[in-house]
């Protein structure tokens, strides 16, 4: 059946309504990613702007559709996959890093945690002291690389902090989605968040921009948002508590609990592009 307006990828701004400068990437709403794998990284514009319910839903509708997907929990100031997926054991990156970096490669597949079909996990579980676990930007290349040769679909979710080890992780990213909320001081953040990442991340590399809206009442013109943002947006997905606290309690992917929520299904529409050649 045909998709309802509500219910389809928004398209972008035509080239002669954007406004400001040329960031120099391409900006279409196709995304070219090999089925052979690849990084797609996400990022919170601020604290709960659902980061991480994106890339939970995101990996969960991948592995659905038969690709071999990994998602990692890079937040590492406050990684939540571990608690909002009900993961009690121990496996994740804590045990790969406190093992010198020449044993990264063979002990990250040992500390892969399968999770369902086509999907496994990569955890942090934050320690009671909060201590920031010890990683460099330049190693995340060797934690990437052994699950990248694997051919795996790796969704990253990158908390809401751009510090050195999160662009590190960007730089290798062939696609980035940058989430948001519909609040004035949340869109300018993220608009000087998104100039800045057309700025540091590779060519290669493309930005999304998409917007929760746990009110799922907004009524800001896609368009206006678009201007204010000076940046396409790829989706508005509502999603309201009681659909995200029921997801949560239940340990479930929203697409999963709820296949036909709006969100669910603009979700697994976002991951079908990310699987088009």
């Amino acid at each position: 059946p045909k998709a309802s307006a509500d219910t389809r990828l928004h398209k972008p701004l035509p080239e002669k309504k954007k406004r400001g400068r040329d960031t120099g990437v391409n900006l279409t709403n196709t995304i070219s990613f090999s089925n052979a794998g690849g990084v797609t990284a996400i990022l919170g514009a601020r604290g709960g702007a659902g980061a991480t319910t994106l890339a939970i839903n995101l990996a969960s509708s991948l592995a659905s559709s038969g690709h071999s997907t990994t998602l990692i929990d890079f937040d590492l100031i406050q990684g939540h996959v571990a608690l909002y997926l009900s993961q009690k054991h121990e496996h994740g990156l804590n045990q790969i890093l406190s093992q010198p970096e020449s044993r990264w490669s063979s002990k990250v597949k040992q500390e892969i945690s399968h999770y369902a079909d086509n999907f496994d996990l990569l955890l942090i579980h934050t320690p009671l002291a909060q201590e920031t676990l010890p990683l460099r930007p330049e190693q995340t290349a060797n934690l990437l690389r052994p699950l990248l040769q694997l051919g795996q679909h790796l969704i990253v979710d990158c908390g809401h902090q751009l510090t050195p080890v999160v662009e590190s992780v960007l730089a290798q990213a062939n696609q980035i989605i940058v989430c948001l909320r519909p609040e004035r001081v949340a869109l300018a953040n993220a608009r000087h968040l998104l100039e800045h990442l057309h700025q540091i991340v590779p060519e290669k590399a493309q930005v999304r921009a998409v917007i929760f809206d746990f009110s799922a009442q907004m009524n800001i013109p896609h368009e206006s948002l678009e201007r204010f943002l000076n940046h396409p947006l790829m989706a508005v997905l509502p999603l309201s508590p009681a659909e995200m606290n029921q997801a949560v309690n239940k340990s479930i992917p929203l697409v999963q609990l709820n296949p036909h929520a709006k969100a669910a299904i603009l979700i697994r529409q976002i991951a079908q592009q990310l699987v088009k050649a």
